[in-house]
């Protein structure tokens, strides 16, 4: 299941915002497992021009996993900040 969302603050701010989540089953030899996995993310756009754009946002990662006794799951944070140039 996925969800996307765009809203034009102003005609130059731009706000992005998503998430994700899979659910999977898995069954091999008499034994199951599962994978619970969910992305989110955030991103404000501040439109200087048709050519430059300043970006900034946020994502979440985490799989939650049966496999593997649970050396698969992984929580992740990330922060970015960047300039966008389109010609």
């Amino acid at each position: 299941m996925m969800l996307s969302v765009s809203h034009a603050i102003t005609p130059k701010i731009r706000l992005d915002g998503s998430a994700m989540y899979q659910h999977s089953d898995f069954n091999s030899g008499g034994s199951s497992a599962a994978d619970e996995l969910f992305f989110g993310s955030l991103m404000a756009t501040y439109q200087f021009n048709p050519f430059i754009a300043v970006e900034a946002g946020y994502m979440f990662d985490r799989l939650d996993s049966d496999l593997l006794s649970g050396f698969r799951s992984y929580t992740r944070n990330r922060v970015f900040i960047g300039t966008r140039l389109t010609y």
